[in-house]
């Protein structure tokens, strides 16, 4: 059987979401680990593509079994030859070769690959269906309609549907589990953690980063605020004292998570607009008054999802 996986990091725009190197990094892991895939792959070369190639000295009946293709140099047209030479064509011939053939695919965060302008590792997998039938994507992906709308046959599982939610309960507490054992947390800290997180894996490795980096005590996990965004804001009032976080005048507070994707949170007093007819004009004030922040929409789609109007020049 062979195996591969890919992740997609949105803001890696030279690397993890370039569809060649995508073709790359999967024929080379298929390689490594399918031997059958390895020699078809040299069998299909053509003098436009160059490989680096290791054979190790193993073998099973006067036939090699290790042979390692580390880096390729395609000169393809675009990003579809690209994967075609180096993915699909080899595994359709290895299919003939070998009946019964199994080859699974992970691709995590397919949604960030639409960072990359098209053709991306998104419409390179919506054209992938005509590969062997033993060959399996497994995707992983938000509910983004450029992932979905694109892959309409695909079979799909919504992990964040509420018949899941007691397997997502117990991964997050076994992860929970494992990292407070290594760091001396007292009786009742998972429950607490767990119980706070309502479900929000993020919450969690926020807070145990927290932890693991001594910016917080194992002991001081009792009226853990509920929600990542009251997380972010106890964070918040540690770097600046309470009484400080907001003061008079005009003012815009921003608080940015550094994960995959950016997630942020911001108030902007009195409000976006300047002109005093705008509904927007002084619609924040009641948020800063609390003490609260709104989400930033960064991405498309969420901007969408919350657009009140569209404008078309």
């Amino acid at each position: 059987m062979g195996r591969a996986a890919h992740v997609c990091v949105g803001a890696d725009l030279g690397g993890s979401i370039d569809p060649v190197t995508f073709s790359k990094s999967l024929a080379a892991q298929l390689a490594r680990r399918f031997p059958a895939f390895a020699r078809t792959l040299r069998e299909l070369h053509d003098p436009t593509t160059s490989y680096t190639v290791t054979q190790q000295a193993g073998t099973n009946m006067g036939q090699m079994i290790a042979l390692n293709i580390e880096a390729f140099v395609v000169n393809a047209s675009n990003a579809r030859d690209t994967f075609n030479r180096l993915v699909r064509d080899p595994l359709v011939e290895v299919a003939r070769s070998c009946p019964g053939l199994q080859a699974w695919i992970l691709v995590d965060g397919l949604d960030e690959a639409l960072d990359f302008p098209a053709p991306n590792i998104v419409t390179l997998l919506a054209g992938a269906g005509d590969l062997p039938e033993g060959v399996r994507f497994l995707l992983t992906s938000r509910n983004n309609p450029g992932v979905l709308d694109r892959l309409p046959g695909a079979r799909r599982l919504n992990l964040s549907d509420p018949a899941y939610q007691a397997l997502n309960v117990a991964d997050l507490r076994d992860y929970v589990r494992r990292r407070l054992s290594r760091m001396g947390a007292p009786a009742g800290a998972e429950e607490a953690i767990v119980e706070a997180a309502a479900g929000n894996f993020l919450y969690v490795t926020f807070l145990l980063d927290e932890i693991a980096s001594g910016r917080r005590s194992p002991a001081e996990l009792g009226g853990l605020p509920p929600g990542l965004f009251g997380l972010y804001r106890g964070y918040l009032h540690r770097l600046v004292p309470d009484g400080d976080f907001l003061g008079t005048g005009d003012a815009w507070v921003l608080l940015v998570h550094f994960t995959r994707p950016v997630e942020a949170y911001s108030v902007l007093a009195y409000g976006q607009s300047s002109r005093p007819a705008s509904p927007h004009g002084t619609d924040q004030i009641s948020i800063s008054a609390e003490r609260k922040l709104r989400p930033v929409f960064f991405r498309r789609e969420d901007s969408e999802l919350n657009a009140e109007r569209r404008y078309r020049p």
